[in-house]
This record gives structure tokens, C-alpha cells and sequence, in this order.
């Protein structure tokens, strides 16, 4: 048994465990998850939340105690308590062990006496938990704070995450057996994008490369769209709508246009692009099909007539009490005589 990661099979029933509790519950050799314990997404975010209020904890008992390299004592303390509940209780995913993980190693890192290039710092010490733990939001950390490090060298931060983002859609076509494996490729192939945009949305690069960075937008959109159709895959088709929404955002805020009309181009747009896409799959190509079987159709036509025809029926009005003569042996609690 490997007590430093799950295994393949482990990790993917791991993340069945996650979606559907009721594997969950089955016995470890049943589920086949081994020893290792998971957490939901909001389990998860609140033992991450814990496990930095734990690390804030040590790193203050650490000085308060005057440890010689506090900092260095208080990352090496917290790193051994994760991998402590990582090969000891089998904790992976859980939020806790990576919260202190990575607080620990961002110590050890400000320890080492880099603190002039912060950025990168924090970029490296992402990059390491995220590969050691498969977290694919340390990974997504890492790439942003990598690129605004790379802002301050001249080069621009919208490059390094749209070719992050290149590398990752291009990776995404490998078959990877490992859940965190695709889902960094994921997260990176649709968040990057949104993040080289944003800047640009928010009105604080208003540069002479905006046109290249949309170009480079629109060229990518093109590509995940492609390779979305040939692997039948949702993150690709995510990235594209990420990329070629930036794209109609910009064209739609520089044509000065009212926004009716801005609404009625959207809405043109949308809709030819529909009617060809339904024009083109009324034949299934390759396993894919726009128009279901007669079968299901006719079901649902004959729902939807048994709904609308089915009577409703108004509940009776209450009409509150009436007073009255009581009936025989009644003592008066009846509305008639």
C-alpha cells in the first residue's frame, strides 16, 4: 500500500465517494479507496478555513514561546502535522492537511530570506503543495501570481497565462487516468483566459497590445472550440466560450453602439449560429445527434398535453363559522337544528 498518495483507482473512487455519498459510506476494500478518507466541497473549504486558523495558531504560540527560527519551526511543525495525516490517517482532499501544508512550506520559503521577490515565492511554494497534494487551486494560484511576477520583467501577464492556458488545452487531450490531474488542466484552460481579460475589463491596461491579446483570445477560442467537437469534451468547450466571450465583450464595448442594438446583434448571432449547428447535426455525425429519437418526443408532447389538460381544481373557500341552533343531543355544537 502507498502511503504517500492514493493510487489511480483509489483517487477516482475517492471522488466517486465525493459526488455520490453512498459509496461513501461502503467499507474501504468494498469501495475500493483503500485507507484514504475524502471531503466534500463544503467540508472541505471549511477544514481548509480550520486548518489555517491552526497554522496562524502555531505560528503564534512559536514566537510566543521564543523558539530560535521561529518561522522555520513553526513550517516544520505544521508540515509534519499534514504529513502526519496524510500517510497516518489517510486524509487526501480533506482541506485540512492542505492548509497546513502549504501555510508550512510558505514559511520555510519567507524563512529562507527571498522575501525581495515575493511573488515568485509564493508562486514557487503554490507550485510544490499543489504537485504534492493534487490541488488544482494551488496550481491556478501559482500560474497568477507567476504572471504578475512576470509583469514586473516587461512581459506581460496576459501572455504567460494565455500560453498556460495553451499548454494546458493541448495537455488536456492526454489521457490521464488521475481526477486532479484533469482537473488542473481544466481550471487552467478556462480560468487563465477570464484572467488575461480581466485587466483589460476592468479598464486597468489600456495599452496599444490590447488588440494582440484579443487576437491571441480569439485564435485560442477558435482551437478549444475545435478540439472541444473532436474529444467530446466540456472543458475545452468551456475555454472557448471564456475566450470568444472576451472577444465579443471588447468588440461590443469599442463599437459604440446603443445596447438595444447591441442586443439585437447578440441575439442574430446566437441565433444563426443555432440554426446552423441543428441544420448541420439533424444527421447523427460521429455519436453526435441535435434532434432526439420520435419516441421521446412523442412522450414528452403527450406530458405536456396531460398537463395542460388535466382540470384543476380551486380548494374550497373557508367560510368560517356560523352560528346556529344546535341539533338534537348535539348540545348546541352543530350549525343546524
Amino acid at each position: 500500500m502507498n502511503r504517500w498518495r492514493p493510487t489511480v483507482d483509489e483517487e477516482r473512487w475517492l471522488l466517486l465517494g465525493t459526488r455520490w455519498p453512498e459509496y461513501a459510506v461502503c467499507a474501504p476494500v468494498a469501495a475500493g479507496r483503500g485507507p484514504w478518507r475524502a471531503s466534500g466541497t463544503i467540508a472541505r473549504v471549511a477544514l481548509a478555513a480550520l486548518g489555517l486558523v491552526i497554522a496562524m495558531a502555531a505560528y503564534v504560540v512559536a514566537f510566543a514561546l521564543g523558539l530560535p527560527a521561529t518561522v522555520l519551526v513553526g513550517g516544520l511543525a505544521l508540515i509534519v502535522a499534514a504529513e502526519w495525516l496524510i500517510q497516518a490517517r489517510g486524509f487526501w482532499s480533506s482541506g485540512i492537511e492542505e492548509a497546513l501544508w502549504f501555510a508550512g512550506a510558505l514559511g520555510i520559503a519567507f524563512w529562507s530570506g527571498l522575501e525581495r521577490q515575493p511573488e515568485l515565492l509564493i508562486a514557487g511554494t503554490a507550485l510544490l503543495a499543489g504537485l504534492r497534494l493534487g490541488n488544482a487551486l494551488l496550481i491556478l494560484a501559482a500560474a497568477l501570481v507567476a504572471g504578475w511576477w512576470l509583469q514586473s520583467t516587461h512581459w506581460p501577464a496576459a501572455y504567460g497565462w494565455l500560453l498556460a492556458a495553451l499548454a494546458a488545452l493541448c495537455a488536456g487531450g492526454r489521457e490521464f487516468r488521475r481526477p486532479s490531474s484533469d482537473q488542473i488542466c481544466s481550471l487552467l484552460m478556462v480560468a487563465l483566459p477570464l484572467a488575461a481579460y480581466a485587466p483589460r475589463l476592468a479598464g486597468f491596461d489600456a495599452t496599444d497590445r490590447t488588440w494582440l491579446v484579443m487576437f491571441a483570445l480569439a485564435a485560442l477560442g477558435l482551437l478549444a472550440a475545435a478540439l472541444a467537437w473532436r474529444r467530446r469534451a466540456h472543458a475545452p468547450l468551456l475555454c472557448a466560450l471564456a475566450c470568444l466571450g472576451c472577444v465579443a465583450h471588447f468588440i461590443a464595448s469599442r463599437s459604440g453602439l446603443p445596447l438595444y442594438a447591441k442586443l439585437l446583434l447578440d441575439g442574430a448571432l446566437l441565433l444563426a449560429v443555432t440554426l446552423l449547428v441543428e441544420r448541420r447535426l439533424r444527421q447523427p455525425w460521429r455519436g453526435i445527434d441535435a434532434v432526439g429519437e420520435d419516441s421521446e418526443r412523442l412522450a414528452l408532447l403527450q406530458a405536456a398535453g396531460a398537463a395542460a389538460l388535466t382540470p384543476v381544481h380551486a380548494p374550497p373557500a373557508d367560510q368560517g363559522a356560523r352560528g346556529g341552533g344546535g341539533g338534537f343531543a348535539g348540545g348546541g355544537s352543530s350549525e343546524r337544528y
